[in-house]
């Protein structure tokens, strides 16, 4: 039995007899505390059994729970904390979570704001609300509230060049750095600013990962893209990259693009044409996972199982877009192009897969950064969402006003994967007739 299973078996046996017990509620207290350091989880279970009203538990163990995925579970936690603290701000944010989650979006406007009445300064609560009102379209409130992103407890930023103006409304500089932030797939989509920030007037240098510095090379030639590493040049002031919209006034009608935003190296395009020039048209790119590591990722991206039936469609070529070999699932079946490492190997992020993107006639992707490569490439794209979807994919509709190349598949129950295939599953038989 492991050092944790011993401690909370310990704990299970002391905690029925240790309410009104001081010496014995010590005793627990000491026991938790130790578990606590070994499994969060399992001491605050004990914890809400023994002190069943410590407000403060309830909404910690409803956190892990949501962030595994046991959504139910920390929804009645979270019910319980507000039940036992009408009006705390947590326990009305995180239920505001729940509610956008089952895509009962007034439900979580509104408890998001009780949330944000109670402590105006929950950046969490007022993230969310920008995060839904963007999803409804409604910009300019959802930009502005969107900026405080920037202050919430997990958010993982760049580094703040604090000797330099933070500019944060008006007119922009002369020249302005704009910090890439977020996600690989949030610098490619939100890069379209770019050249917005130009049209103002203003001389831009974009600072990315080292990695990204030749993929984004092409999108402006007004932009000067620049490595974290390097020196940057000098500027009049700064700003991050997913503030632009805000800053720049923007809305439903400013988020298009025109296509493509950006191009692949062109003898990289021709290396891996040649590569697959002996297979038969339509060549179709399928990617079905993501990044493990990103919050709520079992729920946008699908197991191997899932996407498995597109395999059996005739007459077309199959090229795994994803980075680990097939064979991490199963024996890469006839006919599938398994790319697998091969891809970016040179340490320079997605130049290879931009490549490979160009020279397909479809990519088939769920919601990771290959869908938001594709489009910003001009590339035909359909990708497969979860019933409720991130807000960028806003709500009832097929299309994309991001990417006029990209075609949208929701499932139609949450969880459930065959109908979005199944659809796709007939739409690949129609492209290869």
């Amino acid at each position: 039995m492991s050092r944790s299973a011993e401690l909370a078996a310990e704990a299970d046996r002391l905690i029925p007899h240790a309410r009104g017990d001081p010496s014995s509620e010590a005793r627990v207290r000491d026991l938790l505390a130790a578990l606590m350091a070994a499994d969060e989880a399992a001491a605050l279970v004990r914890i809400c059994r023994l002190w069943p009203s410590l407000v403060p538990a309830h909404l910690r163990l409803g956190e892990i729970h949501w962030r595994q995925g046991e959504a139910e579970s920390a929804r009645r936690l979270w019910t319980q904390a507000a039940t036992l603290e009408p009006g705390n701000a947590a326990a009305l944010w995180h239920l505001g979570q729940v509610a956008e989650a089952d895509g009962r979006f007034g439900e979580a406007e509104r408890l998001y704001r009780a949330a944000i009445a109670t402590d105006p300064d929950l950046a969490t609560a007022q993230h969310d609300l920008g995060m839904l009102l963007l999803r409804l379209g409604r910009f300019a409130e959802g930009w502005a509230a969107h900026e405080w992103r920037l202050r919430t407890p997990d958010y993982k930023g760049p580094a703040i060049p604090h000797a330099l103006p933070h500019w944060t409304e008006g007119p922009p500089p002369a020249r302005v750095l704009v910090l890439a932030e977020q996600g690989n797939g949030d610098m490619v989509q939100f890069a379209r600013f770019l050249p917005r920030l130009a049209d103002a007037g203003a001389a831009v240098a974009f600072v990315v990962p080292d990695r990204l510095v030749r993929l984004m090379a092409g999108l402006d030639p007004r932009v000067a893209v620049v490595g974290r590493s390097a020196a940057p040049p000098a500027v009049d002031g700064w700003c991050h990259l997913m503030s632009l919209p805000q800053r720049l006034g923007l809305g439903a009608a400013d988020i298009g693009a025109p296509s493509p935003v950006l191009t692949a190296e062109p003898e990289r395009v021709a290396r891996w044409d040649g590569l697959l020039a002996r297979r038969p048209r339509p060549r179709v790119g399928l990617c079905w996972q993501g990044n493990p590591t990103v919050l709520h990722d079992r729920t946008r991206s699908l197991p191997f199982e899932a996407v498995r039936p597109l395999l059996a469609v005739p007459g077309i070529t199959f090229v795994s877009l994803q980075r680990d070999p097939v064979g991490r699932w199963m024996p890469a079946p006839a006919g599938l192009v398994d790319l697998g490492a091969r891809l970016d190997a040179d340490g320079h992020a997605f130049l290879d897969t931009a490549a490979v993107l160009t020279g397909l006639d479809l990519i088939v992707t769920s919601d990771t950064i290959t869908a938001h490569l594709a489009g910003s490439l001009g590339r035909p794209v359909w990708v497969m969402l979860r019933k409720v979807a991130d807000w960028r994919w806003f709500e009832d509709r097929a299309d994309s006003p991001w990417y006029p190349s990209m075609r949208l598949h929701r499932q139609t129950v949450a969880g459930d994967w065959s109908d979005v295939v199944g659809r796709i599953a007939a739409d690949l038989a129609d492209l290869a007739a």
